[in-house]
């Protein structure tokens, strides 16, 4: 810090140096400060910031060995103030060195450090690689860069950082730390070390001229006073005084320094440098991991190829273990670090849910024990099994229980899902904790009947194994029928068979066991095989008497449906004969009906008796009933219209007879019949229908007339003149197109019946009529009208009942007459300038046709109208302000705009190139195009945007942007303005504007420079003044960007200390296209490139100029010399091609070029 006339220095431990009257120098004097340690000698700018507080920059590093007039300035043994505490008085200048002041090196030299923030910077934080021998970073445990975790940063791994491997820091090789390469390690003169690598010229190494080696010019080459000639104080020559004659000090011989013998200089014995004892130099062990180990994975039957596979990282060559539902796994960890074990096969464990377990034994024997992932293992199908309604459980399904539905149920594993099939039917459920499952099918689902159909039963478990069973379910909803027999041949039992046995009988389902009961009386039968049964009534078992009794019979089929029937039968076992009063028939005449399908006379008699009844010449054996009345069945055939005696003759048990008579009138005639012409003309049309339709006739006056027609009959009589009329309703008529026959029933007074028919035809509908719509210009057969389709108007087709007229109308427009042909087909267009226009719309179609009666059906249907593309908004603007430059050529430039989702965009641009998108889900498009698509390197481009929707209907737009890919020449430097270690200005050559300046730090950081300019047009010159100055180790970056973007730059090194390698990997670079890398103003500079580099760096061209003169040194890896030469302001440049995409590099002839 500046404090009034002195300056004050700040070491890393906190204590201030104050240098009293540092800026208090006569006139003409300059006072300068040096730095010294290990016999290096560095010296210090100092700048002022104007806040009191000074930044330092460090020159490069004065090794001393020769004579000099700063040798009184050297220290050889300075302190390390970083390794401990300094005593007050202590005085040297090595408490300034670099390594001291906190590892600065290059970090200094690039950012300045100021002196007020050294003790921030102490400890070796930078990882900033020094190749000076004066490097002192490594006290962070490896943070050096050099890879060798010694934290010295020359990755020889021996912590000296002088990168010799010897330890010794004198990066001589020769063990001793003196720099002569003597090899003797007392740093001062060995003698003959090197033949005078001291500078001094007389062969002993040490400076002094006076050839004893110990550099103080007294001849015993000791300087110490104990004659050996190492100045060490004790007596074995090797300078250190600890006597083992290595010249370290620690006392164990192998010159490093450490005490361990090993050489490496951390004191571990392993010779990595590492401080760890493994030898890898690493820093530590290799912590094993397991890959995913919270996951959960599940195997199943359902599971392809099943494995549990456990996988994981580790030091190479690491036994790994893994224990898995008590299977174990082992591998050894591979040459890449990772492993991997899998349990499949017979090694799978048996179904659970496990959590592996991972050992892994280190090579140097440590164990680890891990958590690996879990694995939920299930390789079993859930059981599954039915104990209720199937064929394998004894179950057979009756009425009964089909009323409440069809239930299977059996058992299962606890929460398996169950589904049950029957005919295509199923049922689902999932099973209870008790290990029970029930479906009951609906009676819809599976009909009544006698059947049996095979049933599948799929359990399905949690984990998705699977399991089916099958079995069969039996139906058996059909009771047995029972069928009776006539009793006694006549169903009547007399005395004579009551008196014997009894026989009842009938038939039924083969092996069925029936119980017959009668009057009380039971017995059972068993059915034979031919379905016959019959059970016998003993005498006694059934009263005498004259009276009505019926059997029941009864039986349970196999499925334990019961069946019943019953048959009336009469026992008479009296005698006694009479005929009864009442009329023959209902009305006391015998019609044509009664008299040809038979009419009966009826008496009474003694129960038992016979009887015999003549009429008409024919006798009859009468039936007689259990209370003794008889009947006498008659047929009527040859019974002519007229007045007839009767007469019934009876014997009963005892022989007796008895007679009677009684008159009998027979009337068997009538007729009707369809008058010849129904409905006008046999043809009932609609309109006929809906106002009602009359059939008509004629039949026997006061007849009774039922008259019938599609199902619906209407009884009217007949007038005097035996006219008749009925009218069917519109509701009685069923609409369509049919023949239709009517029917009449008359029935006369007597009741005699007549019957006639008339056949009459029904048209109440327009039969065959469909439609469909096509355009005569279809271009695509999407079921949409668009813009070119319906330019040609629509046409509708269809086909019609023969003889029909057909109209079509679309939306609210004229109806249009269809032309219909005698086939029925038919085709009408509605005109263009009736169909919808700019719109995407649906529209009804109505269609409707009247047939020759008159009737009319009419159809309806949508028609899709989309005849405009809509949302098609090309964008105003392409790359943001309308203009393509290099870069943007070079990545390819975006057309976009809008359009409805879906719509194929075609952009062609007026060079011929082409690009095609299609619209996404939100109406976005973009075409990309590239420079190669532009004709030549500026101008306006012109375009067209062509879309298309998902319909055929199109749009188009056009549209123009400017171009310009040429980007301006890289700025030339011509001169710069300096101060001691930082850059003032520069002066340049005349651009399109003013250029941009940037400052790219050694860390990569670029800042812009805040300058002011003046630019003399007329002079062809711009001069540039910073307003912060730009210190050494910076790259300037000089930019000049044209009115589209296109930018150049020019890289200019300066160092104006020593020579500088060009570091091109600076990240702030890659910021910039580059045109050209000026090293004019770099001594000895030197710059190694590649093909890489020179694209990463430089614009859409690729092309590199590199500027220098004789002292500066290219190196281009991969470079082929092309034989081409260029002048560029009258210097010869050299053509070089590197790799095969084009890149060049422009080489001035004056710098040396090296390619490999």
């Amino acid at each position: 810090m500046h404090d009034g006339e002195d300056l004050q220095i700040v070491l890393v431990d906190g204590r201030t140096i104050t240098l009293a009257g540092f800026f208090d120098a006569p006139a003409g004097v300059e006072n300068r400060l040096f730095i010294s340690a290990d016999g290096e000698i560095t010296p210090v700018t100092l700048e002022e910031t104007g806040d009191g507080v000074i930044f330092a920059e460090y020159g490069a590093p004065e090794l001393l060995g020769k004579w000099s007039l700063n040798d009184q300035l050297a220290f050889y043994e300075g302190e390390d103030l970083l390794a401990g505490a300094v005593d007050d008085d202590t005085t040297g200048m090595a408490a300034f060195a670099p390594a001291v002041l906190g590892g600065l090196g290059t970090a200094g030299v690039a950012a300045g450090a100021g002196l007020v923030g050294l003790g921030l910077l102490a400890g070796g934080g930078d990882d900033t690689t020094r190749t000076d021998p004066t490097d002192g970073g490594g006290g962070d445990g490896g943070g050096d860069g050099g890879g060798d975790g010694d934290g010295d940063g020359d990755g020889d791994g021996d912590g000296d950082g002088d990168g010799d491997g010897d330890g010794d820091g004198g990066g001589d090789g020769g063990g001793d730390g003196g720099g002569d390469g003597g090899g003797d390690g007392d740093g001062g003169g060995d003698g003959g070390g090197d033949g005078g690598g001291d500078g001094d010229g007389d062969g002993d190494g040490d400076g002094g001229g006076d050839g004893d080696g110990d550099g103080d010019g007294g001849g015993d080459g000791g300087g110490d006073g104990d004659g050996d000639g190492d100045g060490g104080g004790d007596g074995d020559g090797d300078g250190d005084g600890d006597g083992d004659g290595d010249g370290d000090g620690d006392g164990d011989g192998d010159g490093d320094g450490d005490g361990d013998g090993d050489g490496d200089g951390d004191g571990d014995g392993d010779g990595d440098g590492d401080g760890d004892g493994d030898g890898d130099g690493d820093g530590g062990p290799i912590v094993p991991t397991v890959n995913n180990p919270d996951a959960h994975d599940t195997l199943t039957t359902n599971t392809e190829n099943p494995s549990a596979t456990v996988s994981g990282t580790g030091e190479a060559g690491s036994t790994v273990v893994v224990l898995l539902g008590g299977q174990t796994a082992e591998t050894t960890v591979g040459a890449d670090g990772t492993w991997e074990v899998s349990f499949e096969g017979t090694t799978l464990p048996a179904d659970g849910d496990y959590t592996s377990t991972v050992f892994v034994t280190a090579p140097d024997g440590t164990l680890y024990e891990l958590d690996g992932p879990d694995f939920l293992i299930d390789m079993t199908p859930p059981p599954v099994a039915i104990t209720e309604g199937a064929e394998s459980t004894g179950d057979i399904e009756n009425l009964e229980e089909y009323q409440d539905g069809i239930t299977v149920a059996g058992s299962g594993e606890p929460g398996a899902a169950v589904t049950v099939e029957v005919s295509g039917e199923s049922q689902s459920t999932t099973v209870a904790a008790d290990g029970s499952w029930s479906v009951t099918f609906t009676t819809d689902q599976l009909p009544p009947g006698e059947y049996s159909a095979e049933m599948t039963v799929t359990s399905t478990d949690v984990n998705g194994n699977v399991t089916t069973i099958t079995d069969t379910l039996i139906v058996d909803t059909v009771p047995n029928a029972i069928d009776f027999d006539t009793v006694a041949g006549d169903n009547v039992v007399n005395a004579v068979e009551i008196a014997g046995n009894v026989v009842v009988s009938g038939t039924s389902i083969p092996g069925a066991v029936l119980a017959v009961t009668l009057e009380g009386v039971t017995h059972q039968a068993t059915v034979d095989t031919d379905g016959t049964w019959s059970v016998s009534y003993a005498p006694g078992e059934l009263p005498s008497g004259s009276y009505a009794t019926t059997i029941t019979a009864t039986t349970i089929d196999p499925a334990e449906n019961a069946s019943s029937a019953s048959y009336a039968i009469t026992i008479d076992t009296e005698a006694q004969v009479a005929f009864d009063l009442t009329p023959v028939t209902a009305d006391g005449v015998v019609n044509a009906a009664e008299a040809a399908s038979g009419f009966t006379l009826t008496g009474t008699s003694e129960p038992g008796s016979s009887v015999l009844v003549t009429l008409g010449g024919a006798t009859v054996t009468a039936t007689v009933a259990a209370n003794g009345t008889w009947s006498a069945d008659f047929s009527g055939t040859g019974l002519t219209t007229g007045s007839y005696t009767a007469t019934v003759s009876a014997t009963d048990i005892y022989g007796n007879t008895a007679s009677a008579t009684r008159d009998v009138v027979v009337d068997s005639e009538t007729s009707v019949a369809f008058n010849a012409t129904q409905a006008g003309d046999n043809k009932i049309s609609g309109a006929e229908a809906q106002a009602g339709v009359v059939l008509s006739g004629t039949a026997e006056a006061g007849a009774s007339v039922a008259v019938t027609f599609e199902g619906t009959t209407h009884t009217v009589t007949a007038g005097t003149d035996g006219a008749w009329s009925a009218t069917f309703t519109a509701a009685e008529v069923p609409a369509g197109t049919y023949s239709s026959t009517a029917t009449v029933v008359a029935t006369d007074l007597a009741g005699n019946t007549a019957t006639a028919s008339h056949v009459v035809a029904v048209d109440t509908e327009v039969t065959d009529l469909t439609h469909a719509t096509a355009t005569p210009n279809a271009i695509k057969a999407d079921g949409v009208v668009n813009a070119a389709e319906a330019a040609g108007g629509l046409v509708v087709t269809g086909t019609v009942e023969a003889g029909s007229s057909v109209m079509v109308q679309i939306g609210n427009g004229a109806a249009v007459a269809a032309k219909v042909a005698a086939d029925g087909s038919w085709s009408a267009t509605i005109p263009a300038a009736q169909l919808p226009a700019n719109e995407v719309s649906n529209v009804a179609l109505k269609v409707t046709a009247t047939d020759a009666l008159g009737n009319t059906a009419t159809q309806s249907s949508t028609v899709n109208f989309d005849t405009v593309v809509t949302n098609f908004v090309p964008s105003a603007t392409v790359s943001g302000d309308d203009v393509v430059n290099a870069q943007e050529a070079a990545q390819g430039f975006v057309l976009t705009g809008t359009v409805e989702p879906g719509a194929t965009v075609v952009v062609t641009l007026a060079s011929g190139a082409t690009g095609t998108a299609t619209a996404g889900a939100n109406g976005q498009w973009a075409v990309t195009f590239h420079g190669g698509d532009l004709t030549g390197t500026a101008g306006t481009m012109t375009y067209s945007v062509n879309a298309t929707d998902l319909y055929g209907n199109t749009a188009s737009a056009t549209g123009d942007f400017s171009y310009d890919l040429v980007a301006p020449d890289s700025p030339d430097i011509i001169a710069f303005t300096r101060d001691t270690g930082a850059l003032l200005g520069i002066r340049t050559d005349v651009g399109e504007g003013a250029y941009e300046i940037s400052a790219v730090a050694a860390n990569g950081t670029v800042d812009a420079i805040e300058e002011s300019h003046y630019i003399n047009s007329n002079a062809g010159y711009g001069a540039y003044d910073f307003y912060e100055t730009v210190p050494n180790g910076s790259y300037l970056v000089v930019s000049d960007t044209d009115g589209a973007g296109n930018e150049t730059s020019t890289l200019l090194v300066v160092d104006n200390t020593a020579a500088v390698t060009v570091d091109l990997e600076r990240t702030g670079l890659t910021e910039f296209d580059f045109g050209t890398i000026d090293l004019s103003f770099a001594p000895q500079a030197q710059l190694t490139i590649t093909e890489a580099q020179l694209i990463e760096l430089t614009g859409p061209d690729n092309t590199l100029i590199i500027q220098g003169d004789a002292a500066d040194h290219v190196t281009a890896i991969g470079a082929q010399d092309s034989g081409l030469d260029t002048v560029i302001g009258g210097h010869t440049y050299s053509v070089y091609t590197l790799g095969d995409d084009g890149a060049s590099l422009v080489i001035d002839d004056l710098i040396t070029t090296q390619t490999i």
